[in-house]
């Protein structure tokens, strides 16, 4: 199963990762909210080892553009999960895709100088570039200083 397939059939693994077009699989430990990189598979592997019906149904609840991407943030099968991708504009193909079973889901979001601000449900918002989505991924709690203002797209 390629990118293309999990974003046109509205399911994904359950399993905290990013997802690239050509079907490589980013395993993400997820501790405290800090994110990082554990392994790299596939979304075949995944497959490999677990059933076809071990996937989050997620729905875009947002999105937001530049000249170059569209990116779309929603929710999954499950009240924490919260999900990411991106489009490439030009080609209108999927570039990645982020789910993450504890950041809940994405409403709104912001693209400032090729980073995605990327705002849950209960005003935590989740950082992360286009360009190089496994290079440091942070996620900010509703009390930081970060503030509101980034909302309008």
């Amino acid at each position: 199963m390629d990118l293309k397939n999990v974003i046109d059939k509205g399911s994904c693994p359950i399993i905290n990762s990013i997802i690239f077009a050509n079907g490589d699989l980013y395993v993400l430990d997820v501790f405290a909210m800090n994110i990082s990189v554990l392994c790299k598979s596939s979304v075949d592997s995944y497959f490999d080892f677990n059933s076809i019906d071990d996937v989050s149904h997620f729905d875009v609840c947002c999105s937001c553009e530049t000249d170059l991407y569209e990116v779309c943030g929603g929710d999954g099968s499950f009240g924490s999960d919260g999900t990411i991708y991106v489009i490439d504009k030009k080609t209108n193909s999927p570039v990645w895709f982020l789910f993450l079973d504890c950041i809940n889901p994405i409403e709104k979001i912001k693209i400032i100088d090729g980073v995605i601000y990327a705002y849950n449900n209960n005003n935590g918002c989740l950082l992360i570039s286009i360009a190089s989505p496994l290079n440091n991924i942070k996620f900010i709690e509703e009390d930081n200083n970060i503030g509101n203002n980034h909302l309008n797209c």
